[in-house]
């Protein structure tokens, strides 16, 4: 009940109220603040747990794998940041190859430890059911995609249809709308009707969608391109 509680307004906080202050603050202030946006809904999201009565249940003998958490933190860090800057600097500067190294090298190590500690952060026995890692694969291309789209989208907003930041968050509402509305009524048909159809038919939409984009021209239509 809890989470089901606080998905839809941190949901909605995040998909229709980020875009649109985070628009604003990259035409008022500047694009390192919209990533403000991301702290909002976390504390909110931190609040409404505080005031949810959880209790905090542990098994005897159990303890978190700091060692673990820092392989996978440091190591996740350093390759993030390899390839953010490696347009800027080019593969050949030590400021992008040593980190890319570095970072593989811990993550590397985070999957090792997480074969052989008693209290792994990431059981690896789980990825032996199929379904779960079926499941974890489809997952990361869909939102791969739905990331990449809404950043390709919003660019194109603003450098071709030449929309201010603000006005590009609020263009792109209509596809926020559509997937904060279905989502839950496709998760119940899902429990229904099992989630192999809705796995496979929703990302061949999706797909269909995003090569939609080849489509579009310089001279921009609101109504038939967003």
């Amino acid at each position: 009940p809890p989470r089901s509680t606080l998905f839809p307004y941190t949901t909605l906080f995040r998909s229709i109220v980020g875009p649109v202050i985070g628009g604003v603050f990259v035409d008022l202030l500047s694009w390192r603040w919209a990533f403000v946006v991301n702290v909002v809904p976390i504390a909110a999201t931190l609040v409404l747990l505080a005031h949810g009565r959880l209790r905090d249940s542990r098994q005897r003998g159990s303890g978190i794998d700091w060692i673990g958490a820092a392989l996978c933190t440091l190591g996740l860090g350093a390759l993030v940041f390899a390839l953010i800057e490696q347009p800027t600097l080019g593969w050949d500067a030590p400021a992008i190859w040593i980190p890319l190294t570095c970072g593989a090298i811990l993550f590397i190590g985070f999957i090792v430890r997480q074969a052989h500690t008693p209290q792994p952060i990431l059981p690896l026995d789980m990825f032996r059911k199929r379904n779960f890692t079926a499941g974890n694969l489809t997952t990361a291309f869909v939102y791969a995609g739905i990331s990449l789209n809404g950043f390709v989208v919003v660019v194109y907003l603003q450098q071709n249809a030449g929309f201010p930041a603000t006005l590009a968050g609020l263009a792109s509402l209509p596809m926020t709308l559509l997937l904060v509305f279905l989502s839950s009524r496709i998760g119940v048909l899902s429990g229904r009707w099992g989630p192999r159809i809705f796995m496979t038919v929703g990302p061949a939409f999706m797909g269909f969608g995003a090569l939609l984009l080849l489509t579009v021209g310089s001279e921009f239509s609101y109504w038939w391109q967003m």
